[in-house]
């Protein structure tokens, strides 16, 4: 065997000046101890007549780092003799390349980490380890609680580098051995091998719940969230891939319904459940394509003299399967799936059309309220879709009113709070719903370009016997006046209730003691007779 001058080039430096020029021994003085079984394995194949062979390998340069490089062998005859050509190409470029490559394909550009395919890569070479050994391996599926919040009000930045140090506790939280992946926006998988102590998953969990709840620091602001996990365990959750990752994400939302901040183990009966939830959000998807939604309206009453002043647009579906169904068996679900924002734009639109027909049908002004979804509120061209509504219905805007919750208008309050100012100088009427329960400072409340305040249920349902909610709604009441606001109270249920507020200068009221909420054509009738409720 002879090899060229630019066989040696890369080592020559290095090399011994005992070291043949030639031969078999000559060339394989650069390839790397660990390459030249495999080098010599594809060389030895060339005995086989017309056979051409090739193999990738190492060489080791001069100073000390390695190239990769490709071997071709090929077999010729000339004037009767059999010889070899073996040509040799540096490829570690091409092999840097097919790397970056993989490595892009295999792990989020965010925060680094595995992504789902490589996640999945893994979790099949564990669970036919698993098989072989005996020794069961976990599944856990993350999902973090209030993240949504944090892109709507800092924005998308502000969320990434949350996600970045999120992925960076996680990584604190396992082993080695162990894979975290990130699989969605604010998803993440992880993969527990060998853990033959029944304790060390649980106890992970408990860490990674810890981990979470420590304050996230972004650009001088504090924001805190929490993490809600489900876990699947091989064999006994499932004993494929797609299995163990579908039930851990079905425990984790058992996890988030129940509270969140907390960790759940699959079980079977959480199965039946889970097919119950994806059915119900496959019908919600379709549902205002279907004319499944309807508005019904809860009037709101004038205290002194018990007229209709207004209505409260609540939302119903009739649901195909199980009939009619109030607000709290959907709106959280819309929430979680995105469709929160469209139904709400849908209620507006509704609600103005509604109002106009009224109208033109010469019945008693009214004003109709509508609550707002605190994703509506963050959206930049907020104030120009009203606007839309407003003209499409030909509604003046007096006659809508907006509700937000205080605790919505806290979220971004500096940023919200232009977006109050433009609605007012539009000429919508704004109400602060469910007053109390919140963490509003007085001061703040002062600045809030709002209209009505509306105290919440909760301190009028033992309303006048509880000397607690009766001290509560008069500062209430008194603070409310103070500062030139109308004050609404929500859940009046009773005679006693109403005599109370009344006295202590209510000026509407709205709950069962006057009307449930109605369909429109209900509603009409009602506001056609022109009734005033018994005061």
């Amino acid at each position: 065997m002879a090899c060229s001058p630019a066989w040696w080039q890369p080592w020559a430096a290095s090399r011994r000046p005992d070291a043949p020029p030639n031969g078999w021994q000559a060339f394989c003085v650069p390839i790397c101890p660990d390459d030249r079984n495999i080098v010599a394995n594809a060389l030895q194949r060339l005995a086989q007549p017309k056979q051409i062979v090739s193999a990738d390998g190492r060489i080791a340069r001069s100073d000390g780092s390695t190239a990769d490089i490709e071997l071709a062998a090929t077999p010729f005859i000339i004037q009767g003799r059999q010889d070899t050509l073996l040509v040799v190409r540096d490829v570690s470029e091409r092999k840097k390349t097919e790397q970056k490559i993989y490595h892009l394909a295999h792990h989020d550009p965010l925060t680094g980490l595995a992504n789902r395919m490589l996640l999945k890569e893994r979790l099949e070479h564990a669970i036919a380890h698993a098989h072989r050994t005996g020794k069961p391996l976990a599944v856990l599926f993350i999902d973090l609680d209030r993240f949504k919040g944090i892109n709507d009000s800092a924005g998308h930045s502000t969320g990434d580098q949350v996600l970045i140090e999120c992925a960076h506790r996680l990584r604190h939280c396992l082993r080695d051995s162990d894979t975290v992946a990130r699989t969605g926006g604010d998803e993440f998988l992880i993969l527990i091998e060998a853990s033959t102590d029944p304790l060390h998953v649980p106890a992970v969990a408990q860490k990674i719940l810890a981990s979470m709840e420590r304050p996230f620091h972004v650009g001088g602001k504090e924001y805190a969230i929490s993490a809600s996990i489900g876990i699947s365990t091989y064999p006994t959750d499932g004993s494929n891939v797609e299995a163990l990752i579908k039930h851990a994400d079905i425990a984790m939302y058992r996890a988030k319904n129940e509270g969140r901040g907390g960790f759940r183990y699959y079980s079977a009966a959480m199965a039946a459940q889970s097919l119950e939830r994806y059915a119900m959000e496959g019908a919600l998807r379709h549902a205002l394509e279907r004319g499944e939604m309807e508005l019904y309206f809860q009037p709101k009453v004038t205290l002194q003299d018990g007229r209709i002043s207004g209505a409260e647009a609540l939302i119903r579906w009739h649901h195909p399967k199980l009939g009619l169904l109030l607000p709290h068996r959907f709106i959280p679900l819309a929430e979680e799936i995105g469709l929160i924002t469209e139904l709400g734009w849908w209620a507006i639109a509704e609600a103005c059309r509604h109002c106009r027909d009224w109208q033109e049908q010469h019945l008693p002004p009214i004003r109709i309220a509508v609550n707002l979804a605190y994703s509506q509120f963050t959206d930049d061209r907020f104030c120009d879709k009203v606007r839309h509504f407003l003209q499409a219905a030909k509604l003046s805007p007096s006659s809508l009113a907006l509700e937000l919750t205080e605790t919505m208008v806290m979220k971004n309050a500096e940023r919200l709070m232009s977006t109050l100012q433009q609605l007012k100088q539009l000429g919508v009427h704004l109400s602060v719903d469910d007053f109390g329960t919140g963490y509003s400072s007085l001061a703040f409340l002062k600045r809030l370009p709002v209209d009505s305040v509306k105290i919440d249920r909760s301190f009028i349902k033992d309303l006048p016997g509880d000397s607690e909610d009766v001290a509560i709604t008069r500062a209430i009441l008194a603070l409310l006046h103070s500062l030139k606001r109308t004050a609404v109270a929500e859940g009046v249920e009773t005679r006693a209730q109403y005599e109370f507020l009344l006295e202590n200068g209510c000026e509407e009221g709205q709950g069962y003691y006057f009307s449930a909420a109605l369909p429109h054509q209900e509603f009409h009738a009602l506001l056609a007779d022109a009734r005033c409720f018994a005061v």
